[in-house]
């Protein structure tokens, strides 16, 4: 999406390795989320999470 938007603002194409350092420069950083494990047991997660 940022590449789309360069090209369309400046009308530049940029590789995607440029794009990241922009962001990053920028403030933003790759946000991903946490893996979960397969074998995992629900109901033990459900009890040992704290009750607020």
């Amino acid at each position: 999406m940022v590449q789309d938007w360069i090209r369309d603002q400046f009308g530049k194409e940029v590789y995607l390795s440029r794009t990241y350092e922009f962001m990053r420069l920028a403030g933003f950083s790759p946000q991903r989320p946490r893996p979960r494990h397969v074998g995992g047991n629900t109901a033990a997660q459900d009890d040992f999470k704290s009750k607020s």
